[in-house]
């Protein structure tokens, strides 16, 4: 009996109250026939996809993708079964190499979804270059004909990322909560109940579930409650037998603005797994809940769509006799006709309990032609937090707020980082209560941190954050440039303490610091610590892509003077960039205190030309010329700033490597990788081994042995041509032919 991942049914309901539709053939393009058992298995990893279990799906394609590497079927499959898991590392690799094989043409919505996985993981330029090149590309046909929409919002919303990444972040502690509230499956659905009580929605499990299709148990999401012990314990998580359902999914909790009745949703899978959800309500007593007083609300569930997510708007007007009248609305997230596109936010007045008017759409302002979703009103400040994949944001779903009330809302708001990220953010609330004096309210996200199940970003989590109160301080300095000179350490009888304290402290303790000379004309910028850290986690540490978040601020006076307002305590990293210097970062805390930023001035690799004897690959060599240590360049494997990613012309030269190689089996080969100077050097270090890395594995998953191939990343230390003019400006043609790639015959057996 097939057993199937039982995770599906929480991704399956994750989206129906989030947002990804599922994998879906683009166009109907005849290709290379599968063997008949691999065609069967591929019809079940596809049935699987249909019935939204996509972790199963994953583990079919990938046992058919150790066989059919070529087939593009399977591996657009891959790329995009892992996008909707959220396994955005995997989904961009195989997007990737979908892109990298030049026969694959069949799926033309790859640029676009190599967008999306990349902007979620905070890539913005590459992923602008990918949304932009969708937006360029001639569909046949898609299946979605909104991506080109999409795609284009996104090209100018990662331009309004560039800006407001640069700006400090919200002065707040967020932390994910630690405690058994958060299991490896998703956690959220927040919702604050009387005095520092917490309800929320879980399947409560910290390993993956399986079932056969005849099992009768049924693995439901459901309501729990959790107590705060102190500032900072909680308890353990207690089910609320009262409102789930044995064969039903619960969540979204939220108790009427008048104590009486709490509303919930509970959702419901079909035969294909797809999940559709209604509102109930029920006396908000636990000694009166029984399963007969749990009541569908009438007027706002419509069939075969989901109604969920809800939360109250209060008005007031005053009665005859002078009395205050409260009148009650319900807002809520719904995929039914008639709204905006994707999932939209709805608004219903109450009549009583249970009964509602005929819904109205929230607008425009508030709705867009993809998903908008949690919301919760803020009926004291009058303003409404939601979260929206298509309003401007950082990546996946980010929070917003509007002020307004029913059917008058000012245009939305992003909350801003931390409270936002990369990933989704959603079920935004702020709360109040015995440990919460200053602003504080929680959130859910899957941003990596949380319990890994499948990948580091498949599941939610949910979050707390707290208002920190914040200082500026003014931060300021020089930029000096420090001269060393080599010293005999048998002699230093001539040298000042100071002069001798720094020759011990030095690794290299055959020089010693003779002045520091102040440099007037460099520019100094700052951005947050964070923001690099996020970087070196995905690779993109380089000068060049970190100038994109950084805040210039000052430049040197005739002094090396500068100065500039920082948050006081936080930590940054600061930039010094002047024409005949080297780019570098400084890590920083701000402080009154005084600084001084050492630079150094560009070694002579940048404005001289280091001579390499070179030979022009061509696959027709005679293996007879073939000789130990010789180099050869590849000169259409060419690569743009900062990237590792192989060219189209690259793969057809690396091809003819391939035939080569496969036709001299006694040639054993190093391929080198090298950069310009741009970036620090141990970036460069980096990024060059990565290009070579991405060479030896085109080849070997061609079919050359591993054995015969080695990889090696010489940075910016080997450059063919000087990276900058005699006058010290910047030359790009001669950076862009120093960014190459070689191969040496290291082992030659004739």
């Amino acid at each position: 009996m097939k057993k199937i991942l039982y995770i599906y049914l929480l991704l399956s309901l994750s989206f129906s109250f989030a947002q990804k539709k599922g994998v879906k053939k683009e166009e109907k393009v005849t290709t290379t026939p599968l063997p008949k058992e691999s065609a069967k298995l591929k019809k079940s990893a596809d049935l699987l996809i249909e019935r939204r279990s996509y972790y199963s799906a994953i583990d079919t394609y990938l046992q058919l993708y150790k066989i059919h590497s070529d087939n593009e079927d399977i591996v657009y499959s891959l790329g995009k079964t892992y996008y909707l898991t959220r396994d955005y590392t995997n989904s961009e690799k195989f997007f990737k190499e979908y892109r990298s094989n030049k026969n694959f043409k069949k799926y033309t919505d790859v640029s676009f979804y190599l967008g999306e996985v990349l902007k979620s993981q905070g890539k913005y330029q590459e992923a602008q270059t990918f949304y932009d090149e969708f937006t360029r590309t001639r569909h046949k046909a898609l299946t979605d004909k909104n991506l080109p929409k999409y795609a284009k919002n996104e090209v100018s919303a990662i331009e309004w990322v560039k800006t407001k990444i640069k700006e400090d972040s919200l002065d707040v502690d967020f932390n994910r909560i630690l405690s058994k509230m958060n299991s490896a499956y998703s956690d959220f659905s927040p919702y604050p109940l009387g005095n520092d009580t917490l309800i929320f929605a879980s399947l409560q499990k910290d390993s993956i579930l399986t079932h056969n299709y005849e099992d009768h148990h049924f693995h439901g999401i459901k309501l729990y409650e959790i107590v705060k012990k102190d500032e900072q314990t909680w308890g353990d998580p207690e089910e609320l037998d009262e409102f789930n359902h044995e064969y039903e999914h619960t969540a979204n909790g939220v108790v009427s603005p008048d104590g009486k009745y709490f509303y919930f949703t509970r959702c419901l899978p079909d035969e294909t797994q797809k999940v559709t959800c209604d509102i109930y309500y029920t006396p908000h007593d636990k000694n009166k809940i029984k399963e007969d007083k749990v009541i569908k609300a009438k007027g706002i569930n419509m069939d075969g769509y989901s109604t969920t997510q809800p939360t109250f708007l209060t008005t007031t007007k005053k009665g005859k006799k002078g009395e205050t009248l409260y009148q009650y609305s319900l807002i809520f997230s719904s995929d039914r006709p008639g709204g905006k596109g994707g999932k939209d936010l709805w608004i219903a007045p109450m009549e009583a309990h249970g009964k509602f008017k005929k819904p109205a759409n929230l607008g425009p302002v508030i709705n867009t032609i993809k998903d908008e979703i949690t919301p919760y009103y803020n009926n004291k400040e009058q303003l409404l937090f939601f979260s929206s994949n298509y309003h401007f944001g950082f990546g996946g779903l980010d929070i917003f707020k509007a002020s307004g009330t029913v059917n008058r809302w000012s245009q939305p708001e992003n909350a801003g980082i931390p409270l936002n990220s990369s990933y989704d953010d959603s079920y935004f609330i702020p709360v109040t209560g015995k440990y919460n004096e200053d602003e504080t309210g929680y959130l859910v996200s899957n941003r990596p941190g949380g319990i890994a199940l499948h990948s580091a970003t498949c599941c939610d989590d949910i979050y707390h954050f707290k208002e920190i109160p914040s200082k500026t301080v003014t931060f300021s300095g020089s930029v000096v440039e420090n001269i060393y000179q080599k010293i005999d350490q048998k002699d230093t009888t001539s040298l000042s303490d100071t002069t001798k304290m720094v020759i011990s402290s030095k690794n290299d303790n055959t020089s010693a610091l003779i002045s520091s000379n102040k440099v007037e004309g460099v520019q100094v910028g700052y951005f947050r610590k964070k923001l690099y850290e996020d970087a070196v986690a995905r690779k993109d540490s380089s000068f060049s892509s970190l100038e994109e978040f950084v805040t210039w601020a000052d430049t040197s006076n005739k002094s090396g003077g500068f100065s500039f307002t920082l948050k006081e305590g936080k930590p940054y990293v600061i930039m010094t960039k002047k024409v005949g210097y080297k780019n570098k970062v400084h890590f920083v805390t701000a402080t009154n205190n005084s600084t001084d930023l050492p630079i150094e001035k560009k070694s002579k690799a940048d404005t001289s030309t280091i001579k390499i004897a070179q030979k022009t690959f061509n696959e027709n060599i005679e293996s007879s010329s073939l000789k130990n240590d010789e180099k050869y360049v590849l000169n259409q494997v060419r690569f743009e700033t900062n990237s590792a990613i192989l060219r189209k012309e690259a793969i057809d030269q690396l091809e003819k490597l391939f035939t080569f190689l496969d036709k001299n089996k006694n040639v054993k080969i190093e391929v080198e990788g090298h950069t310009d100077s741009k970036g620090t050097e141990e970036h460069n270090l980096d990024l060059s081994q990565r290009r070579a890395d991405a060479i030896a594995l085109f080849l070997t998953t061609k079919g050359i042995e591993e054995k015969r191939i080695t990889s090696k990343g010489f940075g910016e230390s080997m450059p063919l041509l000087p990276n900058e003019n005699a006058d010290g400006t910047d030359n790009p043609e001669n950076r862009a032919l120093n960014r190459r790639t070689e191969f040496k015959i290291i082992d030659l057996k004739k």
